[in-house]
């Protein structure tokens, strides 16, 4: 089996000219939300509210299960790392909180291995902003909107390359996604009840 970190594999076209209608979002029981479904042996692709969400314990213990599985790939998105590091940076300095929620961030981003960290090729990065102007012109979203959009699709093209599954509580967005892209893997989870703890993830 090829490394996932090292090689990532030719993306099919795309061709945004020929989306026109509006796509509609899809009832839960057609998306992805069986964690059964991963493929074994998948490597695994967090999406950055995936961090957020285990830092809180919201992700469910299906979901976390894969990730402890010592023969299943783990990678980290260079494009979730720098959400997660702005995330941290823009927490209000005069928040008592933000002391203690900044360090777990940043202990999580120290946590990541070199060697695990991927990031989009360039024609990854020409195709997520293909992708997100498709939905912004179908979709009618509002102006600059795109932009934030462009990183979600950033972070499913990096896991087509590498025939890894996304991980995300973001249906929205990553349903729309699957219907322009619906070659790409994604596991979709709902949030659990809080309870803040440490990360569950493993990032050795």
């Amino acid at each position: 089996m090829s490394d996932p970190v090292e090689t990532p594999a030719p993306l099919p076209p795309f061709n945004t000219a020929g989306w026109t209608r509006q796509l509609v979002r899809r009832p839960d029981a057609e998306l992805p939300f069986d964690p059964a479904l991963v493929p074994p042996g998948a490597a695994l692709l967090p999406d950055s509210c995936f961090y957020i969400d285990a830092l809180k314990g919201l992700v469910p213990p299906e979901v976390t299960g894969l990730i402890r599985a010592p023969t299943r790939p783990l990678l980290h998105s260079t494009v979730c790392r720098a959400e997660l590091a702005a995330s941290a940076a823009k927490l209000p300095s005069a928040d008592p909180r933000t002391p203690a929620s900044r360090t777990r961030i940043a202990s999580m981003l120290a946590r990541m291995p070199a060697e695990r960290l991927v990031q989009p090729s360039p024609k990854a990065w020409d195709e997520a902003g293909m992708l997100a102007g498709t939905l912004a012109r179908t979709q009618g979203l509002a102006k600059g909107a795109h932009l934030a959009l462009v990183l979600d699709v950033a972070v499913l093209m990096t896991a087509l390359e590498r025939s890894a599954v996304v991980l995300t509580a973001n249906v929205g967005n990553f349903d729309l996604l699957l219907q322009l892209r619906p070659e790409a893997q994604v596991l979709l989870y709902r949030l659990v009840s809080s309870g803040w703890r440490d990360s569950p993830v493993t990032v050795g």
